[in-house]
């Protein structure tokens, strides 16, 4: 091939390459950005997350505050996010505080697995999955809540118990 050629030729690639490197380093930044941004929306979502918990605790303060029972306060804080209606909430969870009035598991405790069973139970005969899935959180909450408490026993959470008069005293 004449010189001519052959330096077209090497021209022609070493534009090729250059042109690759650009769409390369076009592509990186690209990605460094998109990663950026699925970073900003990661904490966004953690920190809406954490104001969420935080608006649950709240409100559970506030309906144990006036009275109601550890399971009504809970089950009812996340009520509107289940669909449901704060007075139909607090009617629901009505008969699980105090242990169910025998000191046995928490109402609180009774008040988040109502939470848990009509965010993942299962409602088709079918549906094992969920079956599954919800016996799966049930387990991961209560063996959590008695690594964090010592226990998910009313009674023993209290050291009293609330099924005696006594107790209630």
């Amino acid at each position: 091939l004449p010189t001519d050629v052959k330096e077209e030729k090497k021209e022609e690639k070493t534009e090729k390459e250059t042109k690759e490197s650009k769409e390369k380093e076009e592509r990186k930044r690209k990605l460094l950005e998109e990663q950026r941004e699925l970073e900003d929306l990661y904490n966004t979502l953690e920190d809406t997350k954490m104001e969420r918990i935080i608006t649950h605790i709240e409100k559970a303060d506030e309906f144990f505050e006036k009275n109601f029972h550890c399971s009504q306060a809970v089950f009812a804080a996340f009520a509107e996010e289940l669909g449901l209606t704060e007075e139909q909430a607090l009617k629901i969870g009505a008969c699980f505080g105090s242990g169910m009035r025998k000191g046995e598991v928490c109402g609180a405790c009774a008040g988040a697995l109502m939470v848990l069973g009509l965010k993942y139970g299962q409602a088709d005969e079918h549906d094992i999955n969920s079956r599954l899935k919800t016996n799966e959180v049930t387990d991961t909450f209560l063996n959590e809540f008695k690594k964090e408490n010592g226990s998910y026993i009313c009674r023993e959470l209290l050291g009293c118990d609330l099924s005696t008069p006594e107790g209630i005293n």
